[in-house]
């Protein structure tokens, strides 16, 4: 009785370690399919973070050297997630450039108000632009203004 029950365990041991072993040979002769990866939605890049999107392009990565992911599925991965990171790197230029623009048109103007401060002088005594040609006592310091052109 013990000799039966024995060869029992060692049967089913034995075939809960070989059906794994043979279907990952099964899998790597390219009789099992990847289920759904191509079905599967790719999370879109404007909602998408940009560390989370390049964070699986390094799992992804890292995957197929651990051979973990087959051939079709690393290149398609691959490339949907290479497109939502080309996607998110444009958006973070475009808003870049927005905020430089933005920059210059800020620059610019003030240096048209210091022109215009320029040509009328500034207080000795604070610094401050002053509004007029000829004024007798600074808007900013009450300082008076010692003989200014005019």
């Amino acid at each position: 009785m013990t000799i039966v029950v024995g060869l029992l365990l060692v049967l089913i041991v034995g075939g809960m370690i070989g059906i794994p072993l043979l279907r990952s040979e099964e899998a790597e002769a390219g009789e099992l399919e990847s289920p759904g990866l191509e079905d599967a939605p790719a999370p879109q890049a404007p909602g998408a973070s940009r560390d989370a999107v390049f964070k699986e392009l390094n799992e992804i990565e890292f995957d197929y050297q651990m051979k973990k992911l087959s051939d079709e599925d690393y290149r398609l991965l691959k490339d949907r997630y290479s497109r939502m990171a080309v996607a998110i790197l444009k958006e973070e230029e475009e808003e870049e450039k927005s905020a430089m623009d933005e920059v210059e048109r800020e620059v610019e103007a003030e240096l048209e108000r210091s022109e215009d401060a320029a040509e009328t002088g500034f207080c000795t005594h604070c610094g401050a632009a002053l509004k007029t040609t000829g004024q007798a006592f600074c808007h900013k310091c009450g300082g008076k203004l010692e003989n200014q052109a005019g």
